[in-house]
């Protein structure tokens, strides 16, 4: 698996596999109103300086297995809007994508990643936690703010 940049037709598919409010907001928290399309997921990535990905297979690059955006945030980049496609859960592949972006992070510079995760989406709590981030407080809303620092982190592979 590896992360390529996203483009506007990978945010077609992602768009797809959003299929009502509540997954919507388990995506973007309150960012994003329901029915969303294309444009407003690009005009959040633009607004917030944001570089966002999507993971692939090496060999057939243009599957895409999931999405996720690195945006500034104070000392660290926040990681935002991961999402698996439905046709791929259940495999692991949350997992993948985290570490894949951790990976990201550190080539950009970081040293740390934040992100907000919602209060109750107990299997992205336990992949972001079983990847060492921990809980350092509320995320606004109904949100937990999680942040690891990536001293520790395996050297990036090349790609």
């Amino acid at each position: 698996m590896r992360l390529r940049p996203r483009t506007r037709a990978d945010l077609e598919t992602i768009v797809g596999w959003i299929p009502d409010a509540r997954a919507l907001y388990l995506f973007t928290g309150p960012v994003l109103s329901w029915p969303v399309r294309a444009d407003d997921i690009e005009r959040v990535q633009v607004e917030r300086r944001a570089s966002a990905w999507v993971m692939v297979e090496d060999e057939d690059a243009s599957d895409v297995l999931g999405h996720v955006d690195l945006s500034p945030d104070e000392d660290a980049l926040r990681l935002g809007r991961v999402i698996v496609s439905p046709a791929h859960r259940g495999r692991g592949l949350g997992r993948e994508l985290t570490r894949l972006a951790l990976r990201a992070a550190k080539e950009l510079g970081a040293e740390r990643v934040s992100l907000n995760v919602i209060d109750g989406n107990q299997a992205a709590i336990r992949t972001y936690a079983g990847l060492g981030f921990t809980a350092d407080g509320s995320g606004g809303d109904d949100a937990i703010r999680m942040t690891r620092a990536l001293d520790d982190l395996e050297e990036p592979r090349a790609r």
